[in-house]
């Protein structure tokens, strides 16, 4: 049977939904990080669910015998039961486990519960498929909604799900979405039948499901070269998916390939121009005059954050990006080098102590040297905000923020190796090759925020120290790194 997860799974693209119903093995499973994620979701759906006072909720996760659970559903919506969590329906092909389902006076109201701060375009194709099954139980939905997080609430004490929580009217988006997707959904079920997978092109994509497929396909076709038309940077404004089809459709297959007549973006032009050379273009003017912008004592800024839809302080909100760490190297402008850092490691809001130790740490002059300084920037706004008294500090800091990352991405610096990217990541093993992430015990900042989480928070790592030690290492070499590639943008101008 075809599902809403199924069906949406069928939107991203028809050859994912075929390997979900036909050979989930080629599917790769969450990582831990992303496992994390999929669990504080269902927790706080869990949560939201409380929301609907005297609801009857039909707690079943037996999906062979789904026709009981729906033959159950049907009993309770006979008897005009006001509210329902988990409700199954089944209509031919199609089944849906409704999140809840609310009878009022104007008719049955569908709610879908998100651990997200607003709907978005997938919502509106689970609720459409979801709307077409129940009516063809012959129950009217008269209006559509989703309950999601509400960005503006900041906890204060404990956390009240009634304010934590948003109810969004989406009723016109789906009679929007809905025209198109009985159509969609027999598609589906005639995809799900095949006996072969159909075209696994990224050409193909939808939702902006691009970023999840791509590993998926990589594992499908280990037979991709390097520097394939697979590692061309992304459209900037729309999506890929017509490009790399014409690109197949050409029997293009490798970016060094792709003629000059092609229609490319102008940084996709430069990749292209880039990766037919062995060596690195770069303009020594451009990067000369920004450069010349930095001045001393130079101070190399890196922060690591955890971001829960559940507020986990006081003076949170759903999704805030909480700092618990930072990493601070020091270069005066005789060339000595000096590291400060501050790492919480209690359960408790981390800004007060973190705020603190900036303090003491950085002086009132001199550049200070970021990563993508959106991200940066944006702490110290959020840290203006909820502590006024600090304001004028970093409003300061923001004026004196310098992003190390710009020569990349405005390609000022250009090399093949990037591969059209311009993370921190793909720059430093070109550039400092000596350095590497690879060795440590924390590689990449999705491990770092969850495994503090896990040593800090709801404290289920035994190895709390290691963790410590290990968060420590990655983010001094976040900020080493960042010394050591202007260090060496120095030597080449």
């Amino acid at each position: 049977m075809l599902s809403k997860t199924d069906y949406v799974t069928f939107l991203k693209h028809p050859a994912w939904f075929w390997l979900r119903k036909n050979n989930p093995d080629l599917i790769p499973k969450p990582n831990k990080n992303t496992q994390l994620i999929i669990d504080e979701g269902r927790l706080f759906e869990s949560q939201a669910e409380a929301i609907f006072e005297n609801a009857i909720h039909l707690d079943r996760d037996d999906y062979a015998n789904i026709n009981e659970w729906a033959i159950e559903t049907k009993n309770l919506i006979d008897q005009q039961v006001g509210t329902i969590l988990q409700a199954a329906f089944v209509h031919g092909d199609y089944l849906c486990i409704a999140d809840v389902i609310s009878l009022t006076d104007e008719g049955y109201v569908l709610t879908e519960i998100k651990a997200t701060t607003s709907p978005d375009n997938e919502h509106y194709h689970d609720l459409s498929f979801q709307k077409i099954v129940i009516e063809n139980n012959d129950i009217p939905i008269t209006k559509c909604q989703v309950l999601h997080a509400n960005s503006e609430y900041i906890r204060h004490g404990e956390i009240k799900i009634d304010e934590l929580t948003k109810i969004t009217d989406v009723t016109d988006k789906i009679n929007k979405v809905i025209v198109r997707t009985s159509e969609s959904m027999k598609e589906a079920v005639r995809v799900m039948n095949l006996d072969e997978m159909p075209n696994d092109s990224l050409r193909y994509v939808g939702l902006g499901a691009a970023k999840d497929w791509r590993p998926i396909f990589k594992k499908l076709h280990p037979e991709i070269k390097d520097y394939s038309i697979y590692d061309l940077a992304s459209n900037k404004g729309r999506g890929m998916d017509k490009l790399i089809g014409e690109l197949e459709d050409a029997d293009i297959e490798l970016i060094v390939d792709i003629p000059e007549t092609f229609k490319l973006q102008q940084h996709q032009k430069d990749q292209v121009h880039v990766t037919r050379l062995d060596h690195p273009i770069v303009d020594k003017e451009a990067l000369s005059e920004f450069l010349d912008e930095v001045t001393f004592p130079i101070y190399f800024l890196d922060y690591e954050s955890i971001n829960r839809i559940l507020p986990p302080f006081d003076n949170t909100w759903p999704y805030q990006q909480v700092v618990f760490q930072h990493s601070i190297h020091i270069l005066q402008e005789d060339g000595s080098l000096t590291h400060e850092e501050y790492l919480h490691d209690t359960n408790t809001n981390p800004s007060p102590n973190l705020i603190e130790s900036l303090e003491g740490t950085i002086g009132k002059t001199g550049t200070i040297i970021v990563w993508n300084q959106t991200f940066e920037k944006s702490r110290h706004s959020e840290f203006a905000k909820l502590y006024p008294a600090k304001a004028a500090f970093f409003e300061n800091l923001n004026d004196r923020v310098i992003d190390l990352e710009v020569p990349f991405k405005r390609r000022v610096y250009q090399e093949r190796r990037f591969k059209g990217r311009s993370s921190i990541k793909k720059v430093m093993p070109v550039l400092c090759p000596k350095l590497s992430y690879k060795t440590l015990g924390i590689q990449e900042g999705g491990t770092a925020s969850r495994s503090w989480y896990e040593a800090i928070i709801d404290e289920s790592r035994t190895d709390k120290e290691t963790v410590l030690a290990n968060l420590l290492e990655y983010c001094g070499l976040d900020t080493y790194a960042m010394v050591a590639l202007y260090n060496e943008l120095k030597k080449i101008v």
